[in-house]
């Protein structure tokens, strides 16, 4: 009994650790789809001279995950200003806390009317940036995490013993 407890102790350690570097790697992964986000909103609104609300659309088609379809951004865009709207959208994301502000001070930007190439090309640096650093964070912590998960699951093991 008290081996399968400690083994149980063990295995949930690891899976602590386990747990922990998947979600350094989905945030890695998150912040990436986030910089092909701002890549497109660039190409349909500075190439392409779409309006935002076109630009959601697309968005939504290509980014279902990042953008439910559900066209109501579009019905709701005739009722309250376009930064209301994607304040809404970015806070339902639940991003990291870097990524939501990088996000929210695109949408207010965007709204504003500031020059919407400079806009996201400084968003789009700021995501490189955030990437870059996580990027580098996941490959230093993620075998670490797990070590450690399943360290402090066999010191507690043995604790318990």
């Amino acid at each position: 009994m008290h081996l399968t407890g400690a083994l149980l102790v063990i295995l949930a350690g690891g899976w602590t650790g386990l747990s922990a570097a998947r979600e350094l790697h989905r945030n890695t992964h998150l912040v990436g789809e986030l910089l092909r986000v701002t890549e497109r909103m660039y190409t349909e609104i500075c190439r392409r001279r779409r309006p935002l609300p076109e630009v959601m659309g697309v968005l939504e088609e290509e980014f279902p995950v990042l953008f439910p379809r559900d066209g109501a951004f579009r019905e709701q865009l005739r009722e309250e200003p376009f930064g209301a709207l994607w304040q809404r959208r970015v806070r339902t994301m639940a991003l990291l806390p870097a990524a939501d502000g990088i996000l929210r001070r695109l949408g207010t930007d965007l709204a504003s009317g500031a020059d919407p190439e400079r806009t996201l090309s400084a968003a789009q640096h700021d995501l490189e940036v955030l990437q870059g650093a996580l990027s580098a964070r996941e490959k230093e912590s993620s075998r670490l995490y797990v070590a450690l998960g399943f360290s402090v699951g066999c010191l507690t093991a043995i604790l318990l013993i």
